[in-house]
């Protein structure tokens, strides 16, 4: 009797792909003739794809050489059909004399994905008023489906309050009179708690530890509509290490104001290294960090003794109504308030530089009624909607923002604006911690762009993941963690 024995492993490979290798073995005492297979790409609804393949390959009798062969299938898929997200499968093999086996399989991702992005859109309802709905849509990459019309039920309350909370105790810890004061320091293991519990609400709507273990992704991106943009994804912690730790993640702003185009295939490349950096430091509202801001600025000038040409800017309060911008190797110009935001815009446009550089204070809103970056005591401030109509970076500049609510609409100004990514603190920070993370982030792995943004960020987490303080952990690469600086 005629027998055989069919193997199947089917994967997506690479873009728009499906890869299929086949082992049959003739299990028979006697040749068998394969003649021809059909393979069928399915939901668990409808027919997706069938592709039919002549074989013609005849098979020796069980035990001898040629009782075995391979047989790889590539099918490629129009990204409307990828759409549909062909998950099974059936294979029919034509062999003997009019006999035929039907096999089912599942399409699985590859034993590693070089990205795993998880998309989370503007929320649909509220449910029972404790819960907001998001849509979530995940992909690996090369962008292929995994998983789509999933719902994430986010805690809207619980997180909200757990979220004001981490930023609060944040805030005060942040000032230079009350370090050391018991109690106000965030304490390491309620992060942790914190980063749990997020971690479970996408490990139980979206199979996150699952998709993880088995992905085994380098890069982690998380792609937000507005409603979605403060939710601290990146304190998840999985019951063994912050995913900051881990991974390297990027989170992506989807905005109705699109970005200037930055072409992944131009910029998800090495390219060379810094060759300028602009530097804004704004001394307004740090009388007591005087000393601290001038060693960061020293250390932005001795970059100069790498071959980095540097130009830092100074912006000093002189009395009520009078300030002073001080361009490196230029005396200082006295400015009236409403002078200060352009001249910093000026500042920024006067040269095309690879990296951005700014040291402020933040604010979401305030009496201005938008986030800004506080640069005088007045409502003349450098607000997010001056950043994305006057500036344009081009898709060449890295900006990284040193401001406490960086992690906001002024991120996304600058994205607007045409930053090739930003680095800035999604909750308030202590300045000394942010310029010591600042120095390990400017090391030569990124002056001289050897690895890409994602793994740079993550690398300097890890050498200060044994800090006291999380000021750290609150830094989040807001860009594609592919992209080199």
């Amino acid at each position: 009797m005629k027998k055989i024995n069919v193997d199947i492993d089917a994967y997506y490979s690479t873009l728009n792909r499906v890869e299929i290798n086949l082992k049959i073995k003739n299990l028979s005492g006697e040749s068998v003739y394969v003649d021809s297979l059909l393979v069928e790409l399915s939901t668990e609804t409808e027919l997706v794809k069938t592709h039919e393949m002549r074989v013609s390959r005849k098979l020796s009798p069980k035990g001898e050489e040629e009782s075995e062969i391979y047989i790889p299938v590539l099918i490629d898929l129009p990204y409307e059909e990828i759409e549909k997200i062909a998950t099974r499968g059936k294979i029919t093999l034509y062999y003997g004399e009019g006999d035929r086996i039907i096999l089912k399989y599942d399409i699985k991702p590859p034993s590693r994905v070089e990205v795993l992005e998880i998309e989370i859109g503007e929320p649909e309802e509220v449910v029972a008023e404790r819960f907001r709905s998001y849509p979530t849509y995940v992909l690996m990459h090369p962008r292929r489906p995994l998983i789509t019309d999933e719902i994430l039920l986010i805690p809207a309350k619980e997180i909200d309050e757990l979220t004001n909370r981490i930023r609060e105790e944040l805030l005060i810890s942040a000032s230079k009179y009350t370090i050391g004061i018991a109690g106000l320091k965030v304490n390491r293991e309620t992060v942790k708690g914190i980063g749990g519990r997020i971690f479970g609400i996408l490990d139980k709507s979206l199979r996150l530890s699952s998709l993880l273990n088995e992905l085994r992704p380098e890069y982690l991106i998380f792609e937000t509509s507005k409603p979605g943009w403060e939710i601290p994804l990146e304190l998840m912690h999985d019951g063994e290490e912050f995913l900051a730790i881990k991974y390297s993640i990027g989170r992506i702003l989807r905005m109705k104001s699109a970005p200037r185009t930055i072409s992944p295939e131009k910029f998800v490349i090495r390219r060379g290294k810094i060759k300028t950096i602009g530097a804004v430091f704004s001394y307004v509202g740090f009388r007591e960090y005087i000393n601290e801001i001038n060693e960061m600025v020293d250390f932005f000038e001795s970059l100069r003794d790498k071959g980095i040409e540097v130009h830092c800017m100074k912006i000093n309060q002189m009395g009520e109504n009078r300030y002073s911008a001080k361009i490196t190797g230029n005396y200082p110009s006295p400015l009236d308030p409403e002078e200060v935001p352009s001249n910093v815009i000026n500042f920024l446009m006067s040269r095309k530089f690879d990296l951005v550089y700014i040291s402020s204070h933040g604010h979401i809103a305030g009496d201005i009624g938008e986030p800004h970056l506080y640069l005088t005591t007045t409502k003349h401030q450098l607000t997010a909607s001056k950043i994305a109509k006057e500036l344009s970076f081009d898709g060449q500049t890295t900006v990284i923002l040193n401001a406490c609510y960086g992690g906001s609409d002024l991120v996304a100004s600058f994205l607007i604006a045409g930053a090739r990514a930003v680095i800035a603190p999604i909750f308030p920070s202590d300045l000394n911690l942010t310029y010591r993370f600042t120095r390990e982030l400017l090391s030569d792995d990124f002056l001289r762009s050897k690895k890409p943004l994602g793994k740079i960020l993550r690398e300097t987490k890890r050498k200060m993941k044994d800090e006291a303080k999380i000021d750290w952990l609150t830094f989040v690469l807001y860009g594609d963690p592919r992209l080199y600086p």
